[in-house]
Formats: structure tokens, sequence, C-alpha cells
């Protein structure tokens, strides 16, 4: 399973991306402090559950996810 992190605060998303590595040893986290990193990678790595900031400089976590759905509906 592909877990998604993305946060524009570095300690945030540093806090967030250990905490699921230790409690998901068998999936991988994939950690972004931008969207549009986020987005590239999906194209390439299926994205199968996302975490995302609500409030972030470049979008909010809501259009990012609309974005993450369209690449991949199951997200």
């Amino acid at each position: 399973m592909n877990l998604f992190v993305v946060d524009d605060e570095i300690h945030a998303l540093n806090y967030l991306s250990s905490v699921l590595k230790e409690t998901y040893p068998h999936s991988e986290v994939l950690s972004f402090s931008k969207t549009k990193d986020a987005l590239l990678k999906a194209k390439d790595v299926k994205c199968d559950v996302a975490f995302l900031d609500i409030r972030m400089d470049e979008k909010n976590g809501i259009q990012l996810a609309r974005e993450l759905k369209d690449i991949n509906g199951d997200t």
C-alpha cells in the first residue's frame, strides 16, 4: 500500500510520516512538501491513501484530493 503525506509544514510532514512508517511498516510512505510533486508522483505510483494538510500555500488539500482522485479513482 502506498501512503502519500502532503504538508507544507516540514515538522508536521516529518512527524506524520514517521508515525505512519511505524504503524504500517510494510507500506510505502511517500512525503511531499509541494502539491505539484505529489501530483507528479501519483501519475507514476498508485496512491492508495492520502494524508493531506488542508491549508497549504500552493493549493488546499481539498483541491489536491480531487486531483489525486482524478488520477486514480481508487485513492
